[in-house]
């Protein structure tokens, strides 16, 4: 059986159903999007359907679809005739069919032979290439349990000696706009370094493997500030031995609130002092106001003089040098190196499903993208290293964007994404949906960027696991710098813990509307778990929900934070244009310095209103707003079922039972009374975080 969807298009070119059919053949008027099915019989077309309810069927149903059937049949014969077309990397030919006996070899030539409704199903392999569908309506397919593995990465050959143990091949990189000359390459699956000094750890979210150093500007010409840096200690002190090294390190944007990366390309070297061009954004723009300078730490990275150990390369001159692991066959290693920006790009599409397929060193862009489903899939390396001389908000408009998606009703489910030098995944568009995803280990280069970045409106994120990142597990925008931040969105079940490991100065959840007078955001924040925020040693963490710069319209409920600053912190209550209309019931804090937080000490000015704190439990820190009631601070943890495994449901003990009050919407499910915190005794208990396990991943042996 074939699905079709029955539409028309509007002045402004959107798609609307023209109608829907129920199972008997009948037509109603609704407006939702209609599944079909068409089987053939020897005598006539019977047309069927699915929906989940049928509404009085009007006069004339029968004939209209009759009409609809011949229409179709006439003018859309390729729907009818959808097919199966199979590839396969390794024992595949595009001159073949595309059976299964005779599959296709390329992903490419096999989208150039659908149409709507095919299904394209992938054999095991490695598809060094783009997936670029042209028609709407595919679906691409792994084959059975087959391990499809699709890539950015190219085989290196004709390596020779360079000097010592040092050896090099030509190569030409990927270099998307913004990008500094970065790329990636593994050796038998595992990613190497990129030569740097000092010598990068193996841990990509710690500042041990840095240097102290101190960062300053030459403000003296507005239109070209430049950077200054000064090593503690430097190898190589000859002058200009470290001209055309990037530099990348974290100054202070106020008492050592390391914020944001200092970054830019060495214009000139002399011993431990750098100058530096190119400089990052905030480095230039926060210069004149003191922002971004001072003592803090960083490294030198891509230079040759970088390049001197294991498991190092460096790129220059369209050549590619590479100090390999010990023990390694330069003739038989598998060496692979980033070439391709792109592995996935559904721009412009609808109705596109992937399932099954494992994403390496290949981003993916859904610029407009419409009704897309990514399933069952795995992105590992999306991002490259970027400059970002703008707002660094991870796109493809000045960097390399990772999983960037600006389209709407699109779904991102049981995935994994991680591993990457920007963004886990951009959420721009509006109505999409991210849930039951593991997305970790993001923000290598310490940008303004997130494991999950979600400006767009009406998203839903939900029952994901997040964590091990640079700043935010959840960003959703600033309504000055990028002008967006996220309306009505829904962040729900999600477990988020150990971030901040390079920017301190942020939140588990973060946003910043820049002001209090703009539009509620309307947001809900429920029965999710964060906790452990920041790692970094840094005297200005916020820690867990931060809503910042007079932050509005937000609800935050049954929630568990725990190991974090301010559970809830509110940010720069001002004079004018304050924080409004932030409800906080129901959640249960736990080893906060602060449980609910009002910074800036002006919580009686005229503008801040229904800041609303109630019915929520702490284990001894304070809570604020401007309505502050039935709240418990507890120093004790009796009343919890086991608070050393972190099992915070209430026992019958507990003098939090029935000591709430009803919030219509938010606890109408209570038994009794409502109880305090984040889960009522004898209720529905709730679990947080993704059902899925970080998968196995074959190409990755070990070296």
């Amino acid at each position: 059986m074939t699905k079709i969807r029955l539409c028309h298009k509007t002045r402004s070119g959107c798609e609307r159903p023209i109608s829907r059919l129920a199972a008997s053949g009948s037509i109603d008027n609704t407006t939702d999007i209609a599944c079909f099915a068409f089987v053939a019989s020897p005598k006539k077309y019977l047309l069927s359907g699915r929906r989940r309810s049928f509404p009085k069927e009007p006069s004339g149903a029968h004939t209209v679809a009759a009409v609809i059937a011949v229409f179709i049949l006439l003018w859309c014969p390729s729907i009818l005739a959808a097919k199966n077309l199979y590839v396969d990397a390794n024992g595949g030919d595009d001159t073949q069919p595309g059976t299964l006996d005779k599959p296709f070899q390329t992903l490419q030539h096999a989208t150039s032979k659908m149409v709507f409704g095919d299904v394209c199903i992938i054999k095991a392999g490695v598809y060094r290439e783009t997936l670029i569908p042209k028609a709407d309506g595919l679906t691409f397919r792994n084959f059975e349990d087959d391990y499809v593995l699709l890539t950015g990465l190219d085989t290196v050959k004709g390596w020779t000696r360079h000097e010592g143990k040092i050896w090099k091949a030509g190569f030409t990189r990927a270099s998307p706009p913004g990008s500094f000359k970065a790329s990636m390459v593994f050796v038998d699956g595992q990613r190497m370094n990129w030569a740097r000094t000092p010598n990068e750890d193996g841990d990509m979210l710690n500042n041990k493997d840095t240097r102290l150093v101190k960062v300053g500007a030459d403000t003296s010409k507005r239109s070209s500030i430049l950077g200054t840096v000064v090593f503690e200690d430097l190898p190589s002190p000859a002058k200009d031995a470290w001209k055309g090294a990037y530099f990348v390190g974290l100054a202070s944007y106020n008492v050592a609130a390391w914020f944001t990366a200092n970054k830019g390309l060495v214009q000139e070297s002399d011993g431990n002092s750098l100058v530096v061009k190119d400089i990052s954004w905030n480095w230039m723009n926060g210069a004149s106001k003191g922002r971004f300078l001072g003592d803090g730490y960083g490294y030198l990275i891509g230079h040759l003089l970088a390049l001197d150990a294991e498991t190092e390369w460096h790129l220059q001159d369209d050549t590619l040098y590479l100090y390999p692991p010990a023990g390694t066959d330069m003739e038989t290693a598998r060496i692979e190196a980033r070439s391709r920006i792109l592995g996935l790009d559904l721009s412009g599409r609808t109705g596109i499903t992937i399932e099954g397929i494992n994403f390496k060193a290949a981003g993916v862009k859904m610029e407009a993208s419409a009704n897309c489903v990514l399933d069952r899939c795995t992105f590992r390396y999306a991002s490259s290293f970027s400059a970002f001389r703008e707002h660094a908000w991870g796109d493809y408009k000045n960097g390399d964007g990772g999983i960037y998606i600006s389209g709407h009703h699109n779904t991102v489910k049981n995935c994994y994404i991680g591993k990457t030098w920007g963004n886990g995944i951009a959420l721009w568009g509006h109505h999409n949906t991210l849930e039951n995803s593991i997305v970790e280990h993001c923000n290598w280069q310490a940008e303004r960027l997130a494991n999950i970045s979600c400006p767009g409106d009406d998203n839903v994120i939900q029952a994901n696991t997040v964590r091990f990142g640079a700043r935010e597990g959840m960003d959703l925008g600033n309504g000055r710098w990028v002008d967006k931040y996220a309306l009505r969105a829904l962040v729900k079940f999600n477990h988020v813990h150990d971030l901040g490991l390079l920017c301190p100065d942020g939140g588990l959840f973060y946003v910043n509307h820049q002001g209090g007078g703009k539009p509620l955001a309307n947001t809900e924040i429920c029965y999710n778990i964060w906790h452990d925020y920041p790692s970094a040693d840094s005297p200005r963490p916020h820690g867990g929900i931060y809503l910042d710069n007079m932050s509005s319209g937000y609800k935050i409920h049954h929630n568990v934070i725990r190991n974090v600053i301010s559970g809830v912190h509110l940010n720069d209550i001002s004079r004018d244009n304050n924080t409004h209309d932030v409800y906080v019931y129901h959640n249960t804090i736990i080893n906060c310095k602060h449980a609910v937080r009002m910074n800036q000490g002006q919580k009686g000015s005229i503008n801040t209103k229904n800041v609303i704190v109630q019915n929520n439990r702490s284990n001894g820190s304070d809570f604020e707003g401007t309505q502050v009631d039935h709240n418990q601070s507890d120093m004790h943890d009796r009343g919890y079922v086991d608070p050393r495994n972190k099992d915070y449901r209430l026992k019958s003990i507990s003098m939090s039972i029935d000591a709430g009050i009803a919030i219509p919407g938010i606890n109408d499910d209570a038994v009794g009374a409502p109880d305090l915190g984040a889960y009522e005794f004898q209720g529905q208990d709730w679990m947080a975080g993704a059902s899925i396990d970080v998968p196995d991943f074959p190409d990755e042996k070990k070296r």
